[in-house]
């Protein structure tokens, strides 16, 4: 009996690890059923996801850990094919929007891009590096670029946007909650909170990588959605399949 509740309580933590939810898998590793809970299978999973979720919360609050950073500076390919790219062209262009931030912006290509719709993008990121040759890249542009934690876009730039880009952010942020409000306060009265997210079914297709890749810390179910923007003014809650056929989420809404 002992041996499969162990087998079991395991599959229900990498499942967890594996399909976006972190936060959640270290919660429930740290909860484990008394029986079972001093297990060194048990205890090893609990160490593991302990160790990675220090790593990064390392890399959000100083860039590196351990004198390293997360990726390279790449483009996605075919920037003009990407579903959420193009939802956003034309939402900026029916909405009218001039000034909008760009939260994770990585390579600041969103920026680059929409520079030639004649809308400014200011990009911000925590990888020190990265936000350094986006700003390089984006020279003669309208997009400019600051390294930034996005819990802290908010007080460093109250009220100045009227629109604030999240695309596929949410996800890797220990409190969801502060990052949303954070972004909602840099926004203009009337102005637009613009999102992506990726969808707990489209969770289920993702590949299967190592501990030590993974990045997604919380995955957003329909009720989790509705729990943080059902409320919203103006709101659109759409599943949209991206550019691969995997369905995210897709938000806008009004402050």
């Amino acid at each position: 009996m002992k041996n499969s509740l162990i087998e079991s309580f395991v599959e229900v933590i990498e499942h967890l690890q594996n399909r976006g939810e972190m936060m959640k898998a270290y919660i429930v590793c740290c909860n484990a059923p008394s029986y079972i809970e001093e297990d060194k299978n048990v205890t090893a999973l609990k160490l593991e996801l302990k160790k990675r979720l220090e790593e990064l919360s390392g890399m959000q609050n100083n860039g590196t850990y351990h004198g390293k950073f997360n990726g390279g500076f790449v483009d996605p390919e075919d920037k003009e094919k990407i579903v959420k790219y193009q939802m956003l062209k034309e939402f900026a262009k029916a909405k009218e929007l001039k000034s909008l931030v760009d939260v994770g912006c990585f390579s600041g290509w969103i920026g680059r891009g929409l520079s030639l719709e004649g809308i400014k993008v200011h990009g911000i990121d925590i990888h020190p590096v990265v936000i350094q040759i986006a700003a390089f890249a984006a020279t003669g542009t309208l997009a400019t670029f600051e390294y930034l934690p996005a819990q802290k876009l908010g007080n460093a730039h109250y009220g100045e946007y009227d629109g604030v880009v999240l695309f596929d952010v949410l996800e890797h942020c220990f409190d969801t909650e502060i990052v949303i409000k954070s972004c909602e306060d840099s926004l203009q009265k009337d102005g637009w909170m613009i999102i992506n997210l990726p969808h707990v079914e489209g969770e289920q297709v993702a590949n299967i990588h190592p501990l030590k890749d993974h990045e997604h810390l919380y995955s957003f179910s329909p009720t989790r959605v509705k729990e943080l923007f059902g409320h919203k003014k103006n709101v659109s809650i759409q599943e949209v399949k991206n550019e691969k056929d995997v369905i995210n989420w897709f938000i806008t809404y009004q402050i």
